[in-house]
């Protein structure tokens, strides 16, 4: 029986052709690839970081600011920057002189996390950058010994109680998912509603899709979001299902 020959796999070229689109602006590629170092959520938050640096700094040093006022101008001095990101550790350093939570008065802020100190810090560092500049080794150094210091310091806080022990989101744990399964299995077919009218994906077809999904969300979901961009070669979709090749055999 005849063997179907396989497709030659196309190599990607090692050198550039000679013959190039002669419309086409190298420079402005080159420019655009430097604007993807950064996701759009990520340079939102950046934008968002210095916009709050701008209006502490008008206050304060307006001097450091741009002629229009809505950006820092790079270099920034390294007075201010340094008092800036005291003034966002403020609410930590009131608390490391208290016992305990007992000491706490209402007008105490929660003091920010030592990972939005390091978002504002990466939001100056990116303002650099966007100037073709790099902080100063002095200035570098100062900003990683305050936060390395301010990590410090939130870590005694919360010994104490004095502070907030997580931050950001929390996994979901066992029994919340035993929770929310349960409310699924036990939820009643409502056909109807108040005006007699059908509602919409309230049959038990739209029921059991809600089991399904819930499971499929919880085991596999998140997991493979992450594990598609690692770009194993021995893992792959098929229709819905994920294989996983292990020494030529999939399963």
């Amino acid at each position: 029986m005849e063997q179907t020959p396989r497709p030659r796999k196309r190599k990607a070229p090692t050198s550039v052709t000679p013959d190039v689109e002669a419309d086409v602006d190298g420079a402005l590629i080159a420019e655009n690839l430097q604007e993807k170092r950064t996701c759009k959520k990520t340079k939102k938050n950046y934008e968002s970081k210095v916009k709050q640096a701008v209006q502490w700094f008008k206050k304060h040093h307006r001097r450091c600011l741009t002629a229009n006022e809505k950006s820092l101008t790079v270099p920034i001095k390294r007075g201010p920057l340094m008092e800036f990101f005291g003034y966002l550790s403020r609410d930590a350093h009131k608390r490391q002189s208290l016992n305990g939570p007992e000491e706490l008065t209402a007008d105490m802020h929660e003091p920010l996390s030592p990972h939005t100190l390091q978002g504002y810090r990466s939001a100056i560092v990116d303002l650099y950058t966007q100037q073709n500049m790099t902080l100063e080794p002095e200035v570098n150094l100062l900003l990683h010994n305050t936060l390395e210091g301010y990590e410090k310091l939130c870590r005694q806080l919360r010994l104490k109680a004095l502070m907030k022990i997580r931050e950001g989101k929390s996994a979901i744990t066992i029994s919340g998912y035993q929770m929310i399964a349960e409310k699924f299995m036990k939820t009643k077919v409502d056909k109807n509603n108040v005006m007699g009218q059908r509602k919409v994906a309230s049959g038990w077809s739209a029921t059991l899709f809600s089991w399904a999904f819930f499971v499929l969300m919880w085991n596999l979901m998140s997991r493979s979001d992450s594990v598609d961009g690692l770009m194993l070669q021995h893992l792959e979709w098929q229709e819905d299902s994920l294989i996983i090749e292990e020494h030529g055999h999939k399963g």
